[in-house]
């Protein structure tokens, strides 16, 4: 990317450490976004932020469990200090754990929750003051296709991700008669990621996208613009 659309925007990418999240955040910094990399890993966040300083963007490293909600109070007020509006959040952070639909309130469906869904609201609830100081608010939700219905041993992760999804284009809704924040859930195809290599050992991972094509959607869907509540495969 030879210029830089982002310039001058405050980014904040969960689950920057690895995956979509890294590439994402990496895609944001060359498109000219400070960009704050949360996840729970230093020393991969390191990486990250090296990779981006290296291509002549700029991050910050923000280590810390989405799911703690005292750690997400901390984050909102160290930014809130630093800056004035927050323009960009992705929720990239996700949690995938197979199990049969029969195993209720097990820890792997309450970690599942947790991550996918409440985190997404209480990261809204902490950043909502920095967000309507945005001129141009950009919030996605990465999700499943629709088309997509839960398969055997899916119907916890499928349920977490229609919550976090439902969480989201409400505040979209709750902020409709504004037209500086917008919603967006962009529904994923498989992507070859090291999460779903553990999950799907035998799948052929060269037939899937990478996730530095899915980052580039994702810049592109920004720069481009998108109709608050919007919903559709990247």
């Amino acid at each position: 990317m030879t210029h830089r659309p982002l310039s001058d925007q405050i980014a904040l990418v969960t689950g920057a450490s690895r995956g979509i999240g890294a590439a994402t955040a990496k895609a944001l910094a060359e498109a000219g976004a400070h960009v704050i990399l949360a996840a729970r890993t230093a020393t991969d966040l390191d990486k990250v932020e090296e990779q981006i300083y290296q291509k002549g963007g700029s991050a910050t490293i923000a280590p810390l469990d989405i799911t703690n909600s005292g750690s997400c109070h901390h984050l909102a007020a160290a930014i809130s200090g630093r800056w004035p509006a927050l323009d960009i959040m992705v929720f990239a952070a996700a949690r995938y754990e197979a199990q049969p639909s029969i195993a209720a309130a097990s820890p792997a469906l309450q970690q599942m929750l947790a991550v996918n869904a409440l985190a997404t609201q209480d990261l809204l609830s902490r950043f909502d003051p920095l967000i309507q100081e945005s001129r141009s608010a950009h919030i996605i939700g990465l999700t499943l296709p629709k088309s997509q219905a839960p398969y055997p041993y899916n119907g916890s992760y499928y349920a977490s991700k229609m919550a976090m999804e439902a969480i989201l284009l409400s505040y979209g809704a709750e902020n409709a008669k504004r037209d500086t924040i917008k919603v967006a859930l962009a529904e994923l195809e498989a992507v070859a990621t090291e999460g779903r290599k553990r999950a799907f050992p035998d799948e052929k991972a060269d037939l899937l996208r990478s996730p530095d094509e899915v980052a580039k959607a994702i810049v592109t869907m920004i720069v481009q613009d998108y109709a608050n509540g919007w919903q559709g495969k990247l």
